[in-house]
């Protein structure tokens, strides 16, 4: 005798087991979508209206700039304008060619008490060593303020800050604009702080990024373009 096995019948999942599926389904997708995004482009900009030197090509320098907020990028393009030069940004360019350039201009901002590029600097003294080294570093510390002096101690050894030329600048900080993570940091910092004038600059919003900010940045760059046309 053989025995019938019954039909099986299909029964939807519910409506929410649905909806979680879909779910689910496209959130893969997004992250299959991110994984597969192309990396950001390498982009070496040539300066806007390049001055050539007489009967000579433009001079070469390469400005190498990382930015969080803008601020950093803000006085790379301000110094691109005033000065011919190559820039780009080293989030997108990781591993430049300097050997093309004369005068390397490293903008860096400064987080949680350090200076971001000054481990990309020591990786790169073999390939920069021997060149005109300019850096000049963006945080809500005033520029004048001994704290800032004291951190390019620690950041760079000494036999390499001999031959860079440093410039502090003043930076912006808007706190609605802060990321979740930089608000919390904020907050440690302003707690943990003895220094009422740093207190003061974690407290407030401020905006101190102004182009005149860069004079003396620019006549240092001047004077050492005039000396390679001597």
């Amino acid at each position: 005798m053989v025995r019938r096995i019954p039909a099986l019948s299909f029964r939807p999942p519910p409506a929410r087991e649905r909806r979680w599926a879909r779910w689910l389904f496209l959130l893969l997708a997004g992250v299959s979508l991110c994984a597969c995004a192309p990396a950001p482009v390498c982009t070496v900009s040539a300066g806007p209206g390049t001055i050539r030197a007489p009967g000579g090509s433009p001079e070469r320098v390469l400005i190498l700039y990382q930015s969080t907020y803008g601020s950093t990028k803000q006085y790379a393009d301000w110094i691109h304008r005033e000065i011919p030069s190559a820039m780009a940004d080293l989030e997108a360019c990781p591993t430049p060619d300097f050997g093309p350039y004369d005068v390397i201009v490293f903008g860096s901002p400064i987080r949680t008490g350090r200076i971001v590029l000054a481990p990309f600097i020591v990786s790169s003294w073999s390939a920069i060593r021997g060149k005109s080294l300019v850096l000049y570093t963006v945080s809500g510390t005033p520029p004048d303020h001994p704290v800032l002096q004291t951190l390019y101690s620690v950041s760079l050894p000494a036999d390499m800050r001999k031959d860079i030329r440093y410039f502090p600048l003043h930076g912006r900080m808007i706190h609605r604009n802060l990321s979740a993570r930089d608000r919390a940091l904020v907050s440690v910092g302003r707690a943990i702080q003895k220094d009422e004038v740093l207190k003061k600059f974690m407290r407030e919003d401020f905006d101190g990024v102004k182009r005149e900010n860069l004079a003396p940045l620019l006549e240092h760059l001047r004077g050492l373009l005039r000396r390679f046309r001597d």
